[in-house]
């Protein structure tokens, strides 16, 4: 049987059979801060786009709500539709939230039951960017997203899911 090299102290093993000294001069420090300041800077620009339409999104919510903690951001063109699948459950009370970067666009959503029937239309209600409702069984919906302006050739749509306990008494 062959001698296999230990791997002890200061030392590591690689593809090759012998051991091989970790040295400090393989740690290029200035070269990891940069790494670390344009990875930061690269995050920060991706999420500063969405950032002034989150703020007034989120506070839709008010105190009442609690947000589901996702995520649903998507960027919608002009004769396009966009689809979330979302389950809700009945001892629950949602709101959905949905808001444009530009806030003066205003933006079609609906949502509908897993087989297609429509449940809400916000086009009958003015497009009203929220709304409030609950369900008495498990439901899994759909929320649709759609532009309403022709002109605009995409834009970025935030939709936030909020919930709170309903009062069973």
């Amino acid at each position: 049987m062959q001698n296999m090299p230990q791997n002890t102290g200061n030392y590591k093993l690689g593809f090759r059979t012998k051991c091989q000294k970790i040295s400090d001069s393989h740690y290029n420090l200035p070269l990891a801060i940069i790494f670390i300041v344009i990875h930061f800077l690269f995050l920060s620009t991706m999420n500063g786009q969405h950032v002034q339409s989150d703020v007034s999104c989120l506070a839709q919510l008010q105190k009442t709500f609690i947000t589901d903690g996702q995520d649903h951001q998507m960027v919608i063109h002009n004769s396009k539709f966009s689809q979330l699948n979302a389950i809700f459950y009945p001892q629950f009370t949602y709101r959905i939230v949905v808001c444009a970067k530009k806030e003066s666009t205003p933006v079609e959503f609906n949502l509908t039951d897993d087989h297609g029937v429509v449940i809400f239309d916000n086009v009958k209600s003015n497009f009203i960017n929220e709304w409030d409702f609950k369900f008495n069984s498990l439901t899994k919906g759909i929320i649709n997203v759609k532009l309403v302006s022709k002109v605009m050739k995409e834009q970025s749509i935030t939709i936030i899911i909020g919930y709170k306990i309903t009062d069973t008494k």
